[in-house]
């Protein structure tokens, strides 16, 4: 077969590299465009979904979007915001201090970055980073007053938290310092002044939702549940997607054992932000009071994963993973709760429980004893004592023990008997 030649054509050579080279160029800008817009499409896809309260769906775009562009200031101040409605405070501080670092103006900050750090707890740091001498506005400088006035609350600095709320007014008149006031007279107990203060911010129709959020908080605190009730739902006739509301509206219901209207609200929370630590917390709650020991479990984890420390999320495990039979791990739930809270009798009794099953009797003398010296008369305690120290060969004593137990609780009369 005859080869087929073709002459090298210099010229022809450079225009099809030149034609490539236009290709690829081109191709890069279009790929750059492209990247461009489906940036600008997730973030205001997810500004849309996070003003119709669906946090979700808002995260999962500004994921998107920082996968695809990580240094996007805007699109990590979202998602601090996301985390802070979420109750996810160290995920909040992250974001938010990260869009700082990317650009975003200190004052638009101060207010989110106030309330992650009082979410943790982190005083020092707030009074430290909190300076009402950056804000350039009479609102800032109001913000950073009253958010050090917090602060100071929190450690129970009561005369320079007057100050801080007080200098918080001068600064800008409004209704959340007056709100600070009416924090500062609620924990020294004066709930009169307190309510007076509340009221006049509502009168005013300033910082409506703000003021009946902690109206229902104060009643709440009163245990008048059904006023703290009543406080939030006329909060979410101003704000009807608020989760903190739909979730102290929870609690409020479940204090007067309305079960089913408290999961409602505690489902539509989920149904918005799928893990929210709080609401998952109660439903676990709820979960264990109905024996359904899986979802318990599972509704726990959750709360765990948002925070690690969570006290009474211990407690709901390991009580689960009690009814479930998994008791070692039910002991290591339960043995973490107690470090923290050695005197609340529920955990006592199931730990109590399981170490006998163990042949460990000393060691539950050595948790339920300081109990009864305490004064605390509770039947069931009684009982676990008795068999401990009879497993230790203490008879007389154990005898005792049930013979209280039958007294305070007759139905473990049969106990004594034994």
């Amino acid at each position: 077969m005859d080869r087929i030649c073709t002459r090298y054509n210099p010229a022809h050579a450079f225009i099809a590299t030149l034609s490539r080279l236009s290709r690829g160029l081109a191709l890069c800008v279009c790929l750059g465009i492209s990247s461009q817009a489906l940036a600008a499409n997730y973030y205001q896809d997810a500004k849309r979904y996070y003003a119709k309260g669906e946090l979700n769906a808002a995260a999962i775009q500004l994921k998107n979007l920082l996968r695809d562009d990580s240094r996007h200031a805007e699109g990590r101040l979202l998602l601090g915001l996301i985390h802070l409605d979420n109750g996810d405070f160290p995920a909040a501080e992250k974001e938010l201090e990260r869009s700082m670092d990317l650009g975003i103006e200190q004052e638009r900050l101060l207010l989110p970055l106030a309330k992650a750090y009082l979410g943790q707890d982190k005083l020092e740091k707030l009074l430290l980073k909190v300076d009402p001498d950056k804000p350039q506005s009479d609102s800032g400088k109001s913000t950073a007053h009253l958010y050090r006035g917090y602060a100071q609350l929190s450690k129970n600095d009561l005369e320079a938290a007057r100050t801080s709320f007080n200098l918080a007014l001068e600064a800008h008149n409004n209704g959340r310092a007056r709100l600070g006031l009416a924090r500062l007279a609620a924990q020294e107990r004066d709930y009169t002044k307190a309510h007076e203060l509340i009221q006049t911010v509502i009168d005013s129709g300033l910082e409506g939702l703000e003021a009946r959020t902690l109206q229902g908080d104060l009643y709440a605190t009163q245990r008048q549940q059904p006023l703290a009730q009543q406080a939030y739902e006329e909060g979410l006739k101003l704000s009807p997607d608020h989760l903190g509301l739909h979730l102290k509206r929870a609690e409020t219901l479940l204090a007067q054992n309305n079960k089913e209207e408290a999961e409602k609200d505690l489902q539509f929370v989920l149904e918005k932000s799928r893990l929210h630590p709080g609401a998952a917390f109660l439903m676990s709650r709820i979960r264990l009071e109905e024996r359904n020991f899986d979802e318990a479990q599972q509704y726990s984890e959750w709360a765990l994963q948002f925070n690690p420390n969570h006290a009474p999320s211990f407690f709901i495990m390991g009580a689960a993973l009690f009814g479930l039979e998994q008791n070692e791990q039910a002991l290591e739930y339960l043995g973490r709760f107690l470090k923290v809270a050695p005197g609340f009798v529920p955990a006592v009794l199931i730990h109590s429980v399981i170490s006998l099953q163990k042949g460990e009797a000393d060691n539950v003398i050595k948790r339920i004893e300081p109990l009864i010296q305490a004064g605390i008369e509770d039947g069931k305690l009684y009982a676990l004592y008795g068999q401990a120290l009879a497993q230790t060969g203490k008879t007389a004593a154990s005898l005792e023990a049930l013979d209280k137990a039958a007294e305070l609780s007759p139905e473990l009369k049969q106990l004594g008997n034994q």
